[in-house]
């Protein structure tokens, strides 16, 4: 029993690489090199205006899961840019990469609307929906330049495909947010 049951759970490790599996036991970890962009608000942004982005840049930073996940789906995504020798086909291959990253932090809108925080210090839906945005386009920012920036030194004379990053990032975004806004209206019905 004790084999089988280490069995499975090295396949749950395995599996949870690349999603969140549920059986798993969630921590929080500091990471102490990721303090530069979890400093805390100036007074003039402690509010419930930036309370969300800031909550959602923390979970995502001392997380166990996504911060690893979304890495590991990064490292893959630039060696696979590196390794191909076709432009198109990279910039094609980019853009996948940006969708599935910006997909797998779908996670978070649920993470922090429908936990504790809304009870503890409650705001609007739409603040934190507002919150959430921000956070996707700062992370589709972050993660377009990393890709934009391997893209480049590989093709430097089809350095026009890297907008192709950003308008699937800003399209995922978009999607994004509209499937939970009409959540949100489903839900109040």
């Amino acid at each position: 029993i004790a084999i089988e049951h280490n069995h499975k759970m090295n396949y749950y490790k395995f599996v949870n690489m690349f999603t969140d599996v549920k059986v798993l036991n969630e921590r929080t970890v500091r990471r102490k090199y990721l303090d530069v962009f979890l400093k805390v608000p100036s007074s003039k942004k402690f509010n419930q205006d930036y309370m969300y982005k800031f909550l959602f840049v923390r979970s995502f930073a001392r997380g166990k899961d996504a911060f690893f996940i979304v890495l590991r789906l990064l490292i893959i995504g630039l060696l696979l840019i590196w390794w191909i020798d076709q432009s198109v086909i990279s910039a094609i291959l980019g853009a996948l990469i940006m969708y599935l990253l910006i997909l797998q932090l779908s996670q978070f809108y649920k993470q922090q609307a429908y936990g504790l925080w809304p009870q503890v210090w409650p705001v609007s839906e739409g603040q934190v929906v507002k919150g959430y945005h921000q956070f996707l386009i700062n992370i589709m920012i972050v993660l377009g330049i990393i890709l934009s920036i391997i893209y480049i030194l590989k093709f430097v004379t089809a350095i026009y495909f890297v907008i192709l990053f950003f308008i699937v990032g800003w399209l995922t975004i978009d999607s994004s947010i509209k499937k939970i806004k009409k959540h949100q209206e489903l839900l109040r019905d």
